[in-house]
């Protein structure tokens, strides 16, 4: 299934289950807002921390060839 499909599905079935909850609870949508705003920041986090992970990640499999490489060319000069 396309991204673009998994996308719009993820997003009909959020919007489906928060007005659900909306309406089960009686939350107005100034309340339901202030949630939604709340969990978004948490995502952002969550995504922030992840973005941090990849890049330390990046960073040590690059400083791991260049470690590697220093060594080849000492090798290769003996």
């Amino acid at each position: 299934m396309p991204m673009e499909c998994k996308v719009a599905n993820v997003k009909g079935d959020l919007v489906k289950f928060i007005e659900m909850l909306a309406k089960d609870y009686q939350v107005p949508p100034i309340i339901m807002s202030g949630l939604l705003s709340e969990i978004l920041l948490d995502w952002k986090n969550r995504e922030l921390i992840q973005l941090n992970d990849n890049y330390n990640e990046i960073l040590k499999t690059i400083n791991e060839q260049l470690k590697k490489g220093d060594d080849e060319d000492v090798h290769d000069k003996l």
